[in-house]
């Protein structure tokens, strides 16, 4: 588990920029800028990926929007909690089971543009409610799953599931942000 001391000086090294950009007017009381960059720094962190600067842009949008995403973009004619747009396709470390971080993202200055995430804060209202789980927690693990997908993690398969899972969790655990 990341402690905060350790946790702090090494996150001054890296930097992050997420874009977003609200559709829906209702109004959630969750800083979806400030979760974003908070578990992008975290996950970055964890996962070893080389100093440098990420940006990734969130839509934050109602159940309508996020259908018609998914209907445009994965063929699935229904509303889903998160969708997410990875810029790059990730090859597997057959050791790990995680996705290989780039090599052109070592020594790079400019900045590294990750991805884009659609999330539908009442989708994920109503499952939460449905799971009997905090809004605001079920909140940030839909945006670490997002953030995830963007670093080329996914859940096609078991195996790919199971990997997946265990890092939501062990990111989840070691988030010392409130959101």
């Amino acid at each position: 588990m990341i402690t905060n001391d350790k946790f702090e000086k090494n996150l001054e090294r890296y930097q992050v920029r997420v874009s977003v950009r609200l559709e829906t007017t209702e109004h959630y009381n969750f800083d979806f800028k400030k979760t974003s960059e908070s578990m992008l720094l975290t996950t970055l962190k964890e996962l070893n990926y080389p100093l440098s600067c990420y940006s990734i842009s969130l839509l934050v949008c109602n159940p309508e929007t996020i259908k018609e995403l998914n209907a445009k973009f994965m063929k699935k004619r229904l509303a889903t909690n998160v969708l997410a747009w990875p810029q790059v396709i990730y090859n597997t470390d057959k050791t790990t089971n995680f996705p290989k971080i780039p090599q052109n993202y070592f020594g790079e200055s400019k900045e590294i543009f990750l991805g884009d995430i659609a999330i539908s804060p009442q989708f994920c209202k109503d499952e939460s409610f449905e799971l009997g789980i905090n809004f605001k927690n079920h909140l940030k693990f839909i945006v670490v799953h997002a953030i995830l997908h963007l670093l080329g993690f996914d859940h096609n398969s078991d195996k790919d599931a199971a990997v997946m899972n265990i890092m939501q969790d062990k990111l989840m655990l070691g988030d010392t942000s409130n959101a």
